[in-house]
């Protein structure tokens, strides 16, 4: 019998997928959820954990919040996102040609 290695990349792409589409529907619940999050002192300007709608963990910073669900909750995907009116904001590297 031959065998065929197996791209550790073919193993990876449906997770990933699904991993998305989980963040993409975290991320329209959030969007509902917003104006409501907003008028509560406990997530207004600070970060949320959520996992399918329901905040798990509050916190000052992004990256301490984080580490910390992702501790509690390994391999799941748990949005993490700041409760605040400002709109997003997405800094994308840009590159310059010289010629």
């Amino acid at each position: 019998m031959e065998m065929h290695p197996v791209k550790s990349e073919n193993l990876l792409r449906p997770k990933l997928k699904d991993n998305l589409k989980i963040l993409k529907m975290e991320l329209k619940r959030f969007a509902k959820m917003k104006q409501e999050l907003l008028q509560d002192p406990r997530y207004r300007e600070k970060f949320i954990a959520m996992k399918n709608g329901v905040i798990l963990e509050t916190g000052d910073d992004e990256l301490d919040l984080a580490e910390k669900v992702q501790s509690q909750f390994p391999d799941q995907v748990i949005l993490v996102k700041k409760v605040t009116v400002e709109e997003d904001r997405v800094d994308l590297p840009s590159f310059e040609v010289v010629g």
